[in-house]
């Protein structure tokens, strides 16, 4: 179960980083990729790899570094879900 949180918090991490790149590439006008031209893609994969961090927190953490990195990934998963149905794009 480790090493399966650890592989999707990898490949989540891997495509948000790419996700950053290829949208500040397309914003810019220096290359057009049509799912890019938007924020939706970056939520998205923050928001996949803040789950992946959050579940592998909860439950290989112990005492209180186990509370504040579980509390930080769900604040910032409340925010990309909040900012996804605000269509923020």
């Amino acid at each position: 179960m480790k090493l399966l949180l650890n592989i999707f918090g990898w490949i989540t991490v891997i495509y948000t980083i790419f996700a950053v790149i290829f949208t500040l590439l397309t914003t810019y006008l220096f290359i057009y990729i049509p799912f890019f031209t938007n924020y939706f893609s970056i939520q998205i994969g923050l928001l996949m790899t803040m789950l992946f961090l959050g579940m592998r927190f909860a439950f290989y953490e112990r005492g209180r570094k186990r509370t504040i990195y579980v509390s930080l990934c769900l604040f910032f998963i409340m925010g990309c879900i909040f900012f996804i149905f605000s269509s923020v794009h």
